[in-house]
């Protein structure tokens, strides 16, 4: 499922799903990130992933370029990867670091899409739009998108959250 859904022009190549949107999906507060550089482990707390990379929030900068390596759960699954720091900005007291994802399981990248797949057509379905992004999609190849997304990425209790909301829409 390597990235169906299209950034608009001038944005991101992949599609990104936000820390609140994976919060309500996963019933989590927080999202921990462990970030660990040749001289120390930082921990962070996730602002937005996608199957191309991610941005956390941490207590101090890390240099651009710098190679890491990134660890954090999300939904059932633990996901370990290695990055290089690509962006870095102040908010606040604590600096938000855009890491691009260099070595990743294919089954991770996928599992980040799936999820972000998920909140994309959950929003869509929540505002009525169109389905512009994902190629060739009808009302009934959506709602079989959804429910194929919902049993081969998620396991309980989202896949009855899904299943829920892919009824409603669907019936």
């Amino acid at each position: 499922m390597t990235s169906s859904i299209k950034a608009p022009q001038g944005r991101r190549a992949f599609a990104r799903i936000s820390r609140g949107d994976i919060t309500k999906l996963c019933e989590l507060q927080e999202i921990s990130v462990q970030v660990t550089t040749i001289d120390t482990t930082l921990s962070g707390s996730l602002v937005d992933v996608g199957e191309g990379g991610l941005a956390v929030e941490l207590p101090v900068p890390l240099d651009l370029g710098l190679p890491v390596k990134i660890v954090f759960t999300m939904g059932e699954r633990r996901i370990s990867c290695k990055g290089l720091v690509k962006q870095i900005r102040q908010a606040d007291y604590l600096f938000v670091v855009g890491i691009q994802f260099t070595v990743i399981s294919k089954r991770d990248a996928a599992y980040i899409d799936g999820i972000a797949h998920i909140q994309v057509l959950l929003r869509q379905l929540d505002t009525n739009e169109g389905i512009p992004q994902i190629k060739g999609s009808t009302a009934s190849t959506l709602c079989g998108e959804l429910h194929l997304i919902s049993t081969t990425f998620l396991a309980e209790p989202y896949q009855s959250f899904l299943g829920r909301r892919w009824w409603e829409v669907c019936k």
